[in-house]
């Protein structure tokens, strides 16, 4: 009947995006009351389910605030220091007396100090893990951000480009182009690297394309005409002077070279 309340009020709250902070209280409440149960169906303050307190105050640490951590560490410490001056504990669900087990007062208040400090380390390690956590995320959502307005930039200039323009990584395959080089060379497969577009395209190329310039022709689907391109390749770099690709543009010269056989 607990769990079945439970589930209920908790899919109702869930239901209004105003009770989130009610919602987690609920959830917090009803783990607490588990725990402490447990603690007491199992011998109390010598019991292993004290350990079970932790995860529960790094919850409320992290979902709430260090301050609602230190307040469930607090109360479980408070509740837990009353078993040993309980004569009979009865378990709500329980209809029999469950018996006290005897623990002498030093040993008690040896067990009490030792899981005020566990439990209180546990809610301010756990705030700070939340707070790093945070604010690692809001710079990635910053540097995402930045990324998205730098990679549409990028398109925006290789598009405003009107000669075709190809950039490949490191190990040559294509990762960026613009629309002249899907019109100029027939589409671009993924993951495909410039010589295996050339040898698709049938193209020729006066050099080998480690070379900062050379020209290619490729011919037109008609099969009749031939067009050539004048491609200028430069070696792109990080900051270290690392290699991380090359960018070739491809300017059409087929008018050029048309008027030079005249």
């Amino acid at each position: 009947v607990l769990f079945a309340a439970f589930a209920i009020v908790a899919w109702i709250l869930k239901r209004n995006k105003r009770a989130n902070a009610a919602l987690v209280l609920l959830r917090l409440a009803a783990s607490f009351y588990l725990v402490f149960t447990s603690v007491i169906a199992s011998v109390g303050l010598q019991s292993p389910a004290l350990f079970l307190f932790l995860p529960l105050v790094a919850e409320a640490a992290i979902v709430s605030s260090r301050a609602s951590g230190v307040a469930v560490a607090v109360a479980a410490v408070v509740f837990v220091g009353g078993i040993s001056n309980w004569p009979s504990r009865r378990l709500v669900w329980a209809e029999t007396n469950l018996p006290s087990a005897a623990t002498p007062p030093y040993s008690a208040l040896v067990i009490l100090l030792w899981l005020a400090v566990a439990l209180i380390c546990a809610a301010l390690g756990a705030a700070l893990f939340a707070r790093r956590a945070s604010s690692v995320l809001s710079l990635i959502e910053r540097y995402r951000g930045d990324l998205a307005a730098s990679t549409a930039t990028h398109h925006g200039l290789l598009n405003g480009i009107q000669d075709a323009v190809l950039i490949t990584d490191a190990a040559g395959v294509v990762t960026s182009w613009n629309r002249p080089t899907e019109v100029t060379f027939g589409g671009i497969p993924r993951m495909t690297t410039v010589a295996e577009l050339l040898r698709r395209c049938r193209a020729k190329s006066s050099g080998p394309l480690t070379l900062l310039e050379f020209d290619l022709e490729i011919p037109i689907p008609n099969g009749q005409e031939m067009r050539w391109l004048h491609v200028q390749a430069r070696t792109l770099t990080d900051q270290a002077g690392h290699t991380n690709g090359r960018i070739y543009i491809c300017r059409d010269i087929t008018k050029l070279r048309s008027m030079e056989g005249q």
